[in-house]
């Protein structure tokens, strides 16, 4: 009878080993307050148009800049042999002198306030949407995509409407 329980002993242990791990992993990422908490998977593939397989995050401890990319496995024709997939860049960062020098830089003549997102938002020549809500600017643009304007346009704008109302869940980011 010994003979019988020791190999399931032997079994059992690293099963509640990994178990034990996956409880203590568990409310730790639920709990994330990172920037790719902002706009979840689901709403980055669906502004994207294909599924997310991976985020990744970057810090700037420069200006305490946040970044999270959403990235697919869809590539457009022009940039399969770059293996470039189309993705989603999300920055958040504490509105600084410099930012707020770059933002002024941005030529009015072209549209590039934009109206009813944050307190004061933008739009680049290259379709990056920038809102300003508080001491907190986010930031959004599409990445390795060729196509109409209204499509980068409408996934960054999708982006920044999704993160601005999460803000309060962000561990804020402080400048240098």
């Amino acid at each position: 009878m010994m003979r019988c329980r020791l190999p399931s002993l032997l079994l059992l242990a690293p099963l509640m080993a990994t178990g034990a791990a996956l409880l203590h992993t568990g409310p730790a990422a639920a709990e994330d307050t990172g920037v790719c908490s902002l706009v979840t998977r689901e709403e980055a593939g669906e502004l994207l148009g294909a599924k997310v397989v991976k985020t990744t995050k970057k810090m700037s401890a420069a200006n305490g800049a946040q970044e999270c990319t959403y990235k697919t496995k869809k590539a457009q024709k022009e940039f399969k042999d770059r293996n470039l997939k189309i993705s989603l860049e999300l920055t958040v960062q504490p509105v600084t002198d410099e930012l707020r020098s770059r933002l002024q830089n941005i030529p009015f003549d072209d549209g590039s306030r934009v109206q009813e997102i944050g307190d004061e938002a933008y739009v680049t020549k290259f379709d990056q949407v920038i809102a300003i809500s508080g001491g907190i600017a986010v930031a959004a643009k599409l990445q390795n995509y060729r196509g109409a304007s209204s499509k980068f346009r409408s996934v960054s704008d999708g982006a920044v409407k999704a993160a601005l109302p999460r803000l309060g869940q962000l561990t804020p980011p402080t400048s240098a």
